[in-house]
C-alpha cells in the first residue's frame, strides 16, 4: 500500500483525504489497504488492518506476513500484572482495532447481533476494568438493557470474551460509530502534544527500528533572519568574502599560506566575529533549507539553537525545542468518533472548533488539528 499524492480534499464522499502540512508533513486518513470501515468485516481484513498498522513501527505501511504478525500481536504485550510465569497478551495495535457488540448492561450478557439469546456471560471485574473503562457505551440507542457498544478487540480480550465470540460488524455499524484513523507525520513538537491524548490510542515510528532525518522549519525562518540583519541582531557574512579578506591580510604580510593555513585563518577570523559582536553571526549559506539544516545539526550546540531562534524573536516553545524536536515523527492513531472523549475532545482541546472553544494551542498543533476536523467532517459531517 502506498500512500496518494498529497493534496487538498479529494471529494466529498467520505473518501480517502490527504491534507500536506509545512513542508514535509501532512494527515491523511488513508492508513492501510483495507477501509476503515471494512477493517472488522471478517477475518482476513482483520489481520491486514491490525498488521498495517502495526507496521508503522518500522515506517513501514503494511506487512509482508499479515498471518504469522497477527498471531504475533495477540500475545505480545506483558500482562497488567504476574507473580509467577507471566502469559503474554494482545498489544497496542489491536486496540485500534474496531469491534461492536450487543450487551445486556445488566447481566453482563454478550449477544449476537440479531440479539436472539446470550451467547456468553462476563466475569463481573474483568467486565468493568475493561469493557467499560475502555469502550463507548451507547445508551442512548439502547434497546432496553441491551446496549450498544463501541470498543476494540484488545478491550474485548482483556474482558475474557473468547476471540472466536467476538464478532465481526458491517461497514454500517462502523460507520454510525465515526470511526476514524489518521496517519500523520508532524515535528516531535507536535507529535509530544497529541501523545497526551490517552483517550486515542496511537502507534508510532519508532527509532529503535528506522532512521529519520526529515526536519521541520518555520516557513518564515529566512524572513526573520534578514529582519534580524536590517535590527542589528544578526550578521550575515559570506564566507568568500572573508576568504579573500583573510588573503589580503596575507598579502599585505607579504606570507604565502597555504591553503590550509586560509581555511584556518578564515575559521578564526569567522570566530572573531561571533564573540566581538553583539549580533548573531551566521555564514551566507544559512539562507538555504539544506545547508542551514545541516548547520543547524552538525556545527551547532543545542545552547546555540536556542539562542539563534530567540534572537529571531521565536517564543520559547519554538525556539527551546530546537533542534531535536524538529524531527519528524509518524504516527497513527484511531478511536471512535462517537465516543466524545476521543476525537472530539482532542479537537476541541487543541483549538480546532474555535467557534465552541479555544485555548492557547500552539499554532503547528492547531493546525494540525484543523486538517483532522477536515478529514473527520468531509467522512462523518459536520462537528457543530
Amino acid at each position: 500500500m502506498r500512500l496518494k499524492s498529497l493534496g487538498s480534499l479529494k471529494n466529498d464522499k467520505g473518501e480517502t483525504v490527504n491534507i500536506k502540512l509545512w513542508n514535509k508533513g501532512y494527515v491523511t486518513d488513508e492508513v492501510s489497504s483495507i477501509p476503515v470501515e471494512q477493517a472488522n468485516l471478517n477475518e482476513e481484513n482483520r489481520k491486514k488492518w491490525v498488521t498495517d498498522l502495526a507496521a508503522s513501527a518500522y515506517k513501514k505501511t503494511e506487512s509482508k506476513k499479515p498471518d504469522g504478525r497477527y498471531n504475533h500481536l495477540l500475545k505480545e504485550a506483558a500482562p497488567d500484572f504476574c507473580t509467577e510465569d507471566c502469559d503474554k497478551e494482545p498489544s497496542r495495535p489491536l486496540e485500534m482495532l474496531p469491534v461492536v457488540l450487543k450487551v445486556d448492561d445488566s447481566n453482563r450478557e454478550l449477544y449476537t447481533n440479531d440479539k436472539d439469546k446470550p451467547i456468553y456471560v462476563l466475569n463481573k471485574i474483568l467486565y468493568n476494568n475493561y469493557l467499560k473503562a475502555f469502550s463507548y457505551f451507547d445508551y442512548i440507542s439502547a434497546d432496553g438493557n441491551i446496549v450498544t457498544v463501541y470498543t476494540n478487540m484488545r478491550a474485548c480480550l482483556k474482558a475474557g470474551i473468547p476471540y472466536d465470540l467476538i464478532p465481526y460488524n458491517t461497514e454500517d455499524e462502523i460507520k454510525k460509530g465515526k470511526f476514524l484513523a489518521i496517519r500523520s507525520y508532524t515535528p516531535m513538537f507536535v507529535w509530544a502534544q497529541d501523545k497526551t491524548h490517552c483517550r486515542v490510542p496511537s502507534v508510532s515510528s519508532s527509532g529503535r527500528y528506522v532512521i529519520e532525518d526529515d526536519y521541520w522549519l518555520p516557513s518564515d525562518i529566512f524572513d526573520r533572519i534578514i529582519k534580524a540583519q536590517e535590527d542589528g541582531k544578526v550578521v550575515i557574512v559570506d564566507p568568500e568574502v572573508l576568504k579573500e579578506q583573510v588573503k589580503k591580510y596575507f598579502e599585505d604580510e607579504n606570507m604565502e599560506p597555504s591553503e590550509e593555513d586560509i581555511k584556518y585563518a578564515s575559521l578564526e577570523y569567522f570566530d572573531s566575529l561571533i564573540y566581538s559582536n553583539e549580533a548573531f553571526a551566521i555564514p551566507s549559506y544559512l539562507l538555504s533549507d539544506t545547508e542551514a539544516m545541516v548547520e543547524f545539526l552538525m556545527n551547532w550546540s543545542q545552547r546555540k539553537n536556542t539562542e539563534f531562534f530567540k534572537k529571531l524573536g521565536y517564543s520559547l516553545e519554538i525556539a527551546e525545542r530546537a533542534i531535536y524536536y524538529f524531527k519528524y515523527k509518524m504516527m497513527i492513531r484511531a478511536a471512535w468518533g462517537i465516543d466524545p472523549r476521543s476525537w472530539r475532545h482532542y479537537l476541541l482541546e487543541r483549538s480546532a472548533i474555535p467557534e465552541k472553544y479555544k485555548n492557547k494551542t500552539q499554532a503547528e498543533t492547531a493546525e494540525e488539528a484543523a486538517a483532522i476536523r477536515k478529514i473527520y467532517e468531509n467522512k462523518y459531517g459536520s462537528l457543530v
